[in-house]
């Protein structure tokens, strides 16, 4: 079934978002749909959450992410590291407060996040083999209900859900993963709810996520209307080199769609259609390239320097600096907008004899330079 997702287009564009390659694994009615739209936005002091581009997602498995990177797992597991508070310094090096906690098990990977040990905000648990099956995140001011993610790896289903404080349980969204090789097929519908100021839209989407070339994955979204219709349609890539991430960002279809004659649309419709084949050309040519974030490496593969491109007009771009143990020991963080002055900030990191992240300084958020201090706990 997966050659059919894969083939080379003949003549005009073959639909590259079909509705039969899988037959649908959800049975629930979608009741009403609205335009298709990606994370959070705010209208009227509404926040409408609606899908997400899975594009981040390697394998099945990924499909929640409970641990730290590798190389600190590693050194976590290492050091029988159990928790990390991060708390923030006075001027005379007293502890003024607690800003970060986060607890581990022994194969390094998280358990519990929040501002402090009495106060969590997410819980994290796995199966027998390390999989993480679940994440809730537990109230806050900006939430006021509990919202669960699980995910069956065994299935390769997951679904979002949302607790409200009278304890009504409503499932807000479901995921069914497919995956062969390095390609992975991701079918994701949303339900209708309003939870206080958080609006949860209706939608039916499907996203393949391929790996056509070593160093390039894309990723091709189709939304869909109650009648499974194609309405809309969007390409996102990664591109790579000798296996470091270098540049993310995505198409866009019109302009990609001009330069490719043969590229078409959905019947009926003004839909912008690119088969992955046409994906790849409109990419390497550049047409319709819309970079969001560029990396940058030195001969030791260390991330020196990370470009987020203009959004809203305004760019991000992080610099950073290591010792001879490839230790980062300096970051400076510069912001520039078309209304507003550039703007650096400076952070510099201390570690402890072992390698643990000790301690930070930094003037990102005030004139003045903060101090702050990392202390672990251990298992014994």
């Amino acid at each position: 079934m997966l050659a059919l997702l894969l083939s080379p287009p003949a003549g005009r564009a073959q639909n590259p978002y079909p509705q039969n390659t899988y037959p649908s694994q959800f049975r629930q009615p979608i009741r009403s749909y609205g335009p298709a739209q990606s994370g959070l936005q705010s209208r009227s002091n509404r926040i409408t959450i609606g899908p997400s581009i899975p594009i981040a997602l390697q394998s099945a498995d990924d499909l929640i992410i409970g641990e730290p990177d590798s190389a600190r797992r590693r050194q976590y597991v290492q050091q029988r590291v159990r928790s990390v508070v991060k708390v923030r310094l006075d001027g005379r090096g007293q502890v003024q407060d607690t800003l970060e906690y986060q607890a581990f098990n022994e194969q390094g990977r998280a358990t519990e996040a929040g501002t402090s040990p009495g106060r969590i905000r997410r819980q994290w648990s796995y199966n027998a083999q390390g999989h993480c099956t679940a994440l809730v995140v537990l109230p806050a001011t900006s939430q006021p209900y509990t919202f669960i993610t699980s995910y069956h790896p065994g299935l390769r289903r997951g679904q979002q859900e949302v607790l409200q404080p009278n304890g009504t349980r409503t499932v807000v969204g479901e995921r069914q993963l497919y995956q062969h090789a390095d390609t992975l097929l991701t079918e994701a519908v949303g339900h209708n709810l309003l939870v206080g100021n958080h609006q949860y839209l209706d939608y039916y989407q499907r996203s393949l996520r391929l790996q056509p070339h070593p160093d390039t994955v894309l990723c091709l979204t189709g939304f869909y209307d109650q009648n499974k219709q194609l309405t809309g349609s969007r390409v996102d890539y990664l591109l790579y080199q000798a296996g470091q991430l270098t540049e993310s960002g995505r198409l866009d279809l019109g302009q990609a769609a001009k330069a490719q004659p043969e590229a078409g649309g959905a019947a009926g419709t003004v839909v912008p259609l690119l088969s992955s084949h046409q994906a790849l050309l409109a990419l390497r040519r550049g047409s319709g390239r819309l970079e969001v974030r560029r990396s940058h490496y030195d001969a030791r593969r260390r991330l020196i320097k990370q470009e987020n491109l203009p959004q809203a007009g305004t760019s991000r771009e992080v610099l950073n600096t290591y010792n001879s143990l490839d230790q980062l020991i300096g970051q400076q963080l510069v912001t520039s907008g078309i209304s507003s002055p550039t703007r650096s900030a400076f952070t510099v990191y201390s570690y402890s004899p072992t390698g643990l992240l000790l301690g930070e300084t930094t003037n990102a958020r005030s004139s003045k330079p903060v101090f702050y201090r990392y202390l672990y706990q251990y298992y014994r």
